[in-house]
């Protein structure tokens, strides 16, 4: 084994035992305890490269010896690269060899997560959604099947925690123009045989921190990797040697991330090389570990999750973004601490953000109500001061509608209902009687209405006497409430990055 021990923290701390591991719980059900995360702040980490073939048992031989080394060593995580099943002499032979995610390689590792107590990051597996046709004369499959490129991560239990297939296809078709053009002369359509993914980088919580998986041409794509950051993401794993190093230091400065990159190394065919050069490098961009070009290897790092915090705390890029003037790229609502000395204007009033703003993004407030027509009533309204719908920026109304949804979905759990009323009135005839848009948030319950519609010529009806104004100090209690919704209670923000 090319074997090497990387101490990367700047405040290394000892080595903490490996977090038990999690039960073995569907994706959307899976969380590990704040305990546990903070417990494992300093973990060690693993990363694998591979010098792979054609030959799946002999690749797999190679990667459980390494995987093996792993776990005597103490690591929590092992990082696997791209094309841990098998590297191809012929796309035709690659769509012949994929598996489907419940075939025998996938099966094996899965079984060594479980033999191993390890979390394992498979850089990724060809996979295919049916089991293999037969093959077409002149190396052509039925029906010009495609296969996914897909990471995987498995858990202790040997369940898979998460799957990214790969997004970005590398398409490219440039003529020859004896200019030593860095294209020139290359054709090459993976797009022809790999289905691209289509969603976002899934997050997922391990003992060494928040994990959001990616795959080699992904790493370009700065915009997928800032929507891991925006998903809550603390490591970011890119299972080629064009720009390698300067990509993924690039990757792990803008997002503030740690960054696992492990590789594939040698020649595995007469037809293709692999650059090695597999790296941890951390969220301040300073390579940690690093494998050479030659050959399989491991090494280990300690992924420090507290430095990770200082680095973040020290340059609070995610913060200071201006999701005002660009969107944001998970799309997302990023929601904002609440200063209670602040007031919000609505229409020509200025409301206390202590008395009736329980929600906040950097384009949208959410407040209780002045004179609510019946509980949990309340406005969503924009940030700038504009009278009608079409004066909104594009942002700005996606942002809108994007909170009022979010307040309604917790309003109608706080109500103990499935349905809410939503009320937009565009001008004064509509029914508009402050001019500030604004979006009526109402959770309905059986019989509150009769009949059903006439909440809404309740809502455009003048002010009477059996509903008077409400005190400051009512609106405050309410406020403190709601807000308990959406923030943490003793600090006013929200988890993560305040998605």
């Amino acid at each position: 084994l090319n074997f090497q021990l990387s101490l990367c923290a700047r405040r290394f701390q000892k080595l903490l035992p490996t977090v038990a591991a999690a039960a073995c719980l569907s994706r959307s059900n899976r969380q590990l305890s704040e305990s546990q995360m903070t417990s494992a702040g300093n973990s060690l980490a693993a990363l694998v490269q591979l010098h792979c073939t054609n030959n799946k048992a002999r690749n797999f031989a190679q990667a459980r010896g390494h995987i093996l080394s792993a776990a005597s060593a103490g690591a929590g995580i092992v990082f696997l690269p791209e094309c841990t099943d098998y590297v191809a002499e012929s796309v035709a032979e690659s769509i012949r060899m994929a598996e489907t995610i419940d075939g025998p390689t996938c099966s094996d590792y899965r079984a060594l997560a479980r033999e191993t107590g390890l979390w394992l990051s498979i850089g990724s597996l060809h996979l295919r959604d049916q089991p293999a046709a037969d093959e077409q004369p002149n190396g052509a499959t039925q029906g010009a099947e495609r296969i996914s490129n897909s990471h995987l991560l498995i858990d202790p239990e040997g369940c898979i925690a998460g799957r990214y297939d790969k997004a970005h296809m590398f398409d490219v078709q440039v003529p020859g123009d004896g200019g030593g053009n860095p294209g020139g002369g290359r054709s090459f359509l993976e797009s022809r045989y790999t289905k691209p993914g289509d969603s976002l980088a899934p997050v997922i919580d391990t003992p060494v921190g928040r994990v959001g998986l990616a795959i080699c041409y992904d790493m370009r794509f700065a915009e997928l990797a800032i929507g891991m950051r925006e998903r809550g993401a603390q490591i970011i794993t890119y299972p080629s040697q064009a720009h390698w190093s300067a990509l993924l230091r690039a990757r792990a400065i803008e997002t503030q991330c740690w960054l696992v990159a492990a590789a594939q190394a040698g020649s595995h065919n007469p037809r293709r090389h692999s650059y090695g050069h597999a790296c941890i490098i951390d969220p301040w961009g300073k390579v940690c570990a690093e494998l050479d070009d030659k050959s399989d290897g491991l090494a280990l790092c300690q992924i420090n999750l507290k430095y990770l915090e200082q680095v973040r705390a020290g340059m609070p890029v995610m913060q200071q973004r201006r999701l005002d003037l660009y969107p944001s790229v998970s799309g997302q609502l990023h929601l904002l601490p609440i200063p209670d000395s602040a007031e919000f204007a609505f229409g020509p009033h200025w409301l206390p953000a202590s008395e009736q703003v329980f929600c906040l993004t950097s384009l949208s407030f959410a407040a209780v109500n002045l004179r609510p027509i019946r509980p949990h009533h309340t406005l969503v309204c924009p940030r700038r001061s504009v009278a009608m719908l079409s004066e909104l920026t594009p942002l700005e109304r996606a942002d809108l509608f994007g909170l009022a949804e979010l307040v309604a979905s917790r309003l109608r759990q706080l109500a103990g209902t499935e349905s809410c009323s939503f009320s937009l009135q565009d001008g004064p005839l509509a029914g508009q009687s402050v001019p500030h848009v604004h979006i009526h948030v109402l959770p309905r319950l059986p019989g509150d209405f009769q009949p059903n519609d006439s909440v809404y010529t309740a809502l455009e009806a003048e002010p009477k006497p059996e509903r008077p104004n409400r005190s400051a100090e009512e609106m405050a209690k309410e406020t403190a409430q709601f807000r308990a919704l959406f923030y943490h209670q003793d600090t006013n923000n929200t988890t993560g990055d305040g998605q």
